[in-house]
């Protein structure tokens, strides 16, 4: 998997985000740190299909995508 700066991801996300989000149960997308540090796309999804997960993975080929499920809440 190819190594992405913070700059790089945010630039693949915005070319992506309207297409991501357009997908069912993707209800958010964010550049962050995943556990080990590395930094990745992070795609916040509710009630999301394994189908449509695949899709958004083959589109997103050699992107390192954090899945996060549940509610976002702004603070």
């Amino acid at each position: 998997m190819k190594t992405y700066t913070e700059d790089a991801l945010l630039a693949l996300r915005d070319r992506h985000e309207a297409w991501l989000t357009a997908q069912a149960g993707v209800i958010g997308t964010g550049v962050g740190l995943d556990p080990s540090g590395q930094v990745v796309l992070r795609i916040f999804t509710k009630g999301i299909k394994q189908a449509t997960r695949q899709a958004i993975a083959a589109r997103l080929v050699g992107v390192p995508v954090a899945w996060e499920e549940g509610e976002v809440v702004a603070s």
